[in-house]
């Protein structure tokens, strides 16, 4: 299928999804769960095609005025993965069949997002049919030197939704993934002094970008490794080794932005950890630093600074770990639309020290957000109850 511009999602769209956030009834209530549901499948159906190719998201950065339209491959394998976890965990809902649905829709789409040179790998934004490095942009959007590669994080998490052949599963865990781990693809100087010898798995499948370590990538590739099952190697191994620090030092509190550059932010690695654990309940590194991880989000929720949709992710976080929630936050349809589960530093993938110095400040970070990932946090905060 061949899409065209005019068949895409406008910032127009986005907004109007942004608004319409604010007819629906409190999470937690009777009627919610009917309300969102078919607001999603407004957000997203579009006859006769069935999901709507592009996805309903935008790229914002407030101090300069910037606000486009976008549709990566990020926010919809979310919530393909948000929404097949509800379907499964409660089978008996009236609307389980329709979340299934929705999640089939749009793992359909995941085609446009496959590797240029035809792997099976996947990258953020759109490689076919046409370039769209930097989708509705103004400057960069055929530029081929803004193309971001193909990057473990955007294809564990459609591996997660999407069956692969066992072929393809195998290529991507024994070559594809290992080939491009620290100290295999090379030293990984951007990140934390105690990790830098470490053979984790890196944030790009790319000899071009600098190598870096990022615990929400970590997280779901190996909530993709475990998922799949089999001995562990060198390379998760020292993913968990990561992952453990993070949890044990409290690191998601006082270092998100060196620990998770394409994160940067605790709410949204506190959301990620968590669910991974929730995935694998049982396995040994779950088992051991559960109760530390929730803790953890427990000084979150108490913690300065969090907008009301922000502290209701955290219960949904904690939830996943056992915890009953306490009361759903008040928030502002604004503040659910703004949610920013991925995060760009505008000077995280250049080598010199000001760039790096300078992106993690806020004035230095886009913000991408979804108006239907918002709506599944929110599904996912009813079924807390």
């Amino acid at each position: 299928m061949r899409l065209t511009v005019t068949q895409l999602f406008t910032l127009a769209d986005v907004h109007a999804q942004a608004r319409a956030l604010a007819a629906l009834p409190l999470a937690g209530t009777p009627g919610f769960a009917q309300a969102a549901t078919r607001l999603l499948q407004q957000f997203l159906m579009a006859p006769p095609e069935g999901i709507r190719p592009g996805w309903p998201a935008s790229r914002r950065h407030g101090a300069f005025g910037y606000d486009r339209a976008d549709d990566s491959a990020f926010y919809p394998a979310n919530l393909a993965y948000l929404l097949q976890r509800l379907a499964a965990r409660h089978p008996a809902e009236p609307f389980a069949q329709a979340w299934r649905q929705l999640a089939s829709g749009i793992t359909a789409q995941y085609q446009h997002y496959r590797s240029v040179p035809g792997l099976w790998s996947y990258a953020f934004y759109q490689t076919r049919p046409q370039k769209r490095w930097f989708p509705f942009g103004r400057a960069f959007s055929q530029a081929e030197h803004f193309r971001p590669p193909d990057d473990p994080d955007d294809t564990a998490l459609i591996y997660l939704t999407l069956p692969h052949t066992p072929e393809q599963q195998a290529w991507l865990r024994h070559i594809k993934l290992p080939r491009h781990a620290g100290q295999v693809a090379g030293p990984v100087p951007h990140t934390r002094p105690a990790w830098q010898g470490l053979a984790a798995y890196t944030t790009f499948f790319s000899e071009h970008m600098p190598l870096s370590f990022d615990v929400g990538v970590l997280a779901n590739v190996m909530n993709w490794v475990l998922t799949l099952g089999g001995p562990l190697n060198r390379h998760d191994e020292d993913s968990l080794h990561i992952l453990a620090d993070v949890i044990s030092q409290d690191l998601i509190l006082t270092d998100a932005y060196r620990i998770a550059p394409y994160y940067a932010h605790a709410v949204g690695l506190g959301y990620t950890l968590a669910r991974f654990m929730a995935a694998h309940p049982a396995h040994d590194f779950v088992v051991e630093h559960r109760p530390r991880l929730l803790a953890t989000l427990c000084k979150l929720e108490a913690s300065q600074g969090l907008t009301g949709f922000e502290r209701l992710v955290v219960q949904v976080s904690q939830a996943m770990l056992g915890h009953r929630p306490g009361p759903v936050p008040a928030f502002s349809v604004q503040e659910a639309a703004d949610f920013a589960l991925y995060r760009f530093p505008l000077g995280a993938e250049y080598r010199l020290w000001l760039a790096q110095a300078v992106a993690p400040r806020p004035w230095q970070i886009v913000r991408f957000s979804s108006p239907s990932f918002a709506l599944g946090l929110l599904l996912e905060r009813h079924f807390c109850e």
